[in-house]
């Protein structure tokens, strides 16, 4: 566990075997406290347990996950209370709810970047088939509702675990 009140002792301890590539320590339960600026290579997974309080935030929480350029996944578990909270920004709340079924990285990326390069993102979702076991084009590694758009027959079905056993295999090729 590492929150604002961990003691710094056990923080730097945390740290210390979190990075480490055979680190016993194989998941790390986190407030925003684990802070700006930590750049840990392997982490494949981040998971938001209720709504990030800004779009910001999302994306600097959801950024510390495939930095060693492998493949990651950012999830948000999210309920309707921590949605309406008053500290929750309206522009992440609306990305979250997605009553327009739009593409989520669309949707933070115009927020955050010119309309260029929103654009040019949207124009590379295209599947023209795929010889793997899974299909690996634009939508399937884009995000929740543009995987429902992937036209391939071997299109991903999201499961946690089938994800980080992938990641794995991989790493022994």
């Amino acid at each position: 566990m590492f929150h604002k009140s961990t003691h710094q002792d056990s923080k730097d301890r945390i740290l210390k075997e979190f990075k480490l590539k055979e680190s016993r320590i194989r998941c790390v339960i986190a407030t925003v406290a684990l802070g700006m600026g930590l750049d840990i290579r392997d982490v494949d997974l981040v998971v938001h347990i209720g709504c990030p309080k800004s779009v910001l935030s999302y994306w600097q929480e959801a950024g510390r996950c495939a930095r060693d350029g492998r493949q990651g996944l950012s999830l948000i578990i999210y309920d309707m209370f921590t949605v309406s909270l008053k500290n929750t920004a309206k522009d992440i709340a609306k990305i979250v709810q997605n009553k327009d079924n739009t593409c989520i990285r669309t949707q933070v990326l115009s927020l955050l970047s010119d309309q260029k390069t929103v654009a040019s993102l949207s124009e590379s979702n295209i599947c023209s088939g795929c010889d793997l076991q899974h299909c690996d084009c634009s939508y399937c590694r884009c995000c929740s509702v543009c995987i429902e758009k992937c036209p391939c027959q071997k299109r991903c079905f999201f499961n946690v675990q089938t994800f980080l056993n992938q990641e794995r295999e991989d790493d022994k090729n």
